[in-house]
């Protein structure tokens, strides 16, 4: 039988990582890209983006979870670096998922892989 792996899911699916594991997540990518300017090229995403999604809460205090396909170009920037075993932490830390746009429902501590 096949595991679904949280990069599988379908880009709509949001995840929300534990503070410790977000702070390390982002910090590591911030030495590998150089500072959040430019992994927000690489990305795609406004700085701005970014910036909510390493701090965990909007501009607003509201929660802010990453979106899978940000999530999978997360996993290619680790693949090609040096820190290439955070990958296989990545689904031991989410602490909720959640489809997008604000009224769906919110999985507390999902187990993962499926």
């Amino acid at each position: 039988m096949r595991e679904w792996r949280i990069w599988d899911f379908p880009d709509e699916v949001r995840v929300c990582f534990s503070d410790d594991f977000r702070e390390r997540l982002f910090k590591t990518l911030k030495e590998i890209c150089g500072n959040r300017y430019r992994l927000a090229k690489i990305l795609g995403l406004h700085p701005m983006t970014v910036k909510e999604h390493e701090l965990g809460k909007s501009t607003y205090g509201r929660p802010v979870f990453i979106p899978v396909f940000v999530l999978r170009s997360l996993i290619e920037i680790f693949r090609k670096s040096e820190f290439s075993s955070i990958i296989s932490e990545i689904e031991k830390h989410i602490t909720k998922i959640r489809l997008e746009g604000g009224r769906s429902l919110i999985v507390h501590c999902p187990i993962l892989p499926i």
